[in-house]
């Protein structure tokens, strides 16, 4: 046997191993992150290539990897008879779903398999040439060489675009967004913030504030709105148990007092009511009792429960309150390290399923009551407001309210990813209700200057 012939023979072993491994680990959490590591051209094997593409196809959907998924995805994707009976083979010889062998060696056998053939192939057309181009063109070649290997694999690296797509929709009188991407996956129920904020997939959201300025009130009203939109919603406390907060869902969405509903409940419930609380029982799931209350329990959850049925948003009350993840042995030094960790993997949790993370802050000590806040009043700030895409800061409009009276709300949408900023918006909160209603739009204009309409006013000067 050759070098050559070895070689390839390792290469389709490795690619074997690592499917099988897959398949033993796919209940384990980290596998789906695995498994968008890897581009399905790294594999030699047309039917590895395949069955690994039935893989990425299934996990990000939120779906489960079994035998009867997978082979039902590769016969949609075009596989052939031969593919599918290589698959079962493999899923027979698996450790169904419970294997414990760690993967990251597996893909990086793999993607080291393919970056030696992408540079054998890429030496072997330089040197066809060695002799007769220029010098400076074969050392630009050797630097391509080099950028090719160093990235061969890597699925977030796409192919150079000339934004053709995007321009010939905006010609056509049609947004850029795709379909798919137009409405938002988190709705508050208040038609300024939702007119505002763009809440695409892989959005990562907080809601800041100090103490009784409404947080969690307006988190429960996004799990309501956003179930009543036929949107499927994970809510996450740590402040709460389950009981107080269905009485508050049940608030929210019925306009009744919820310490009557937890408390004393209800003679006579309605049929409309009845009908509410039915969509939002198929719509919003609890997570509650997670272990250690560690991020990596919440997010293991959030994964569990997106694989069932896919999820649009996840919400975590509150960030503070979370026990800092796993970072391979390290401990952070300081409250804020902690919760950057927290807030980079929540950040790509969102971005892997493509849904939206919604967590809670708190303020730190410099914000006093009543005053309106910013981005640096987060507590254990700095990492939080580069990691998030959308924050709404609430804060009160008055000094010890009375309790159980309406209450004045302003909130500010401070960063928008993709969509208006500095927007301020006037809210009515009936904490008996759970419910946020907006009273009208504060007319000072965004700090930010109308462009389209300043480049209006100057005509271009074209020259001779």
């Amino acid at each position: 046997m050759t070098k050559m012939d070895r070689a390839y023979q390792e290469s389709v072993e490795a690619e074997s191993a690592l499917l099988r491994g897959v398949i033993d680990m796919r209940s384990d959490l980290d596998t789906g992150s695995h498994i968008s590591s890897l581009d399905p051209h790294c594999f030699m094997s047309r039917t590895h290539q395949v069955m690994w593409k039935a893989f990425q196809v299934i996990t990000e959907s939120g779906g489960l990897i079994d035998a009867w998924a997978v082979e039902r995805t590769m016969r949609k994707i075009g596989a052939m008879d031969s593919d599918v009976q290589t698959a079962e083979g493999v899923f027979a010889d698996s450790a169904g779903g419970f294997g414990s062998s760690d993967l990251r060696p597996r893909v990086a056998k793999v993607a080291d398999g393919f970056k030696r053939r992408t540079l054998a192939q890429q030496m072997q057309l330089l040197s066809a040439g060695a002799m007769t181009e220029d010098l400076k063109e074969l050392e630009s070649q050797f630097a391509e060489i080099a950028s090719q290997v160093a990235q061969a694999g890597n699925p977030r690296l796409r192919a150079s675009t000339d934004y053709a797509r995007q321009f010939e929709s905006y010609l056509a009188g049609k947004p850029i967004l795709p379909p798919e991407s137009l409405n938002n996956l988190c709705v508050t129920g208040i038609l300024g913030i939702d007119d505002a904020i763009v809440a695409n997939p892989g959005r990562l959201i907080v809601i800041g504030g100090l103490p009784s300025a409404g947080k969690t009130a307006l988190a429960i009203q996004v799990a309501v709105r956003t179930s009543q939109a036929h949107k499927r919603v994970a809510m996450g406390s740590l402040e709460m148990d389950e009981d107080e907060i269905s009485a508050r869902f049940v608030a929210c969405a019925c306009g009744v007092n919820s310490l009557q509903v937890l408390r004393h409940g209800r003679e006579r419930v309605s049929y409309e009511d009845r009908c509410i609380l039915t969509e939002l029982r198929k719509n919003i799931v609890g997570i509650h009792g997670c272990a250690g209350d560690s991020w990596c329990s919440v997010e293991a959850a959030i994964v569990r429960e997106h694989r069932r049925a896919p999820l649009s948003v996840a919400i975590v009350d509150y960030l503070q309150l979370l026990g800092e993840p796993d970072t391979k042995g390290r401990r952070a030094d300081t409250e804020a390290q902690a919760i950057g960790e927290i807030t980079k993997s929540a950040k790509k949790l969102a971005q892997r399923l493509g849904i939206n993370v919604l967590m809670l802050s708190q303020f730190n000590r410099k914000v006093e009551e009543c005053q309106e806040p910013t981005l640096q009043n987060f507590l254990g700030s700095g990492q939080i407001e580069r990691d998030i895409d959308i924050a709404l800061l609430l804060w009160n409009t008055q000094l010890n309210p009375k309790p159980g009276d309406d209450r004045i709300i302003m909130c500010r949408v401070a960063k928008n990813r993709g969509g208006e900023r500095f927007g301020k918006f006037r809210l009515r909160f009936n904490p008996a209700h759970n419910q946020f209603i907006q009273e009208e739009t504060d007319p000072t204009p965004a700090t930010t200057p109308n462009f389209r309409k300043t480049m209006d006013q100057q005509p271009l000067n074209l020259g001779a």
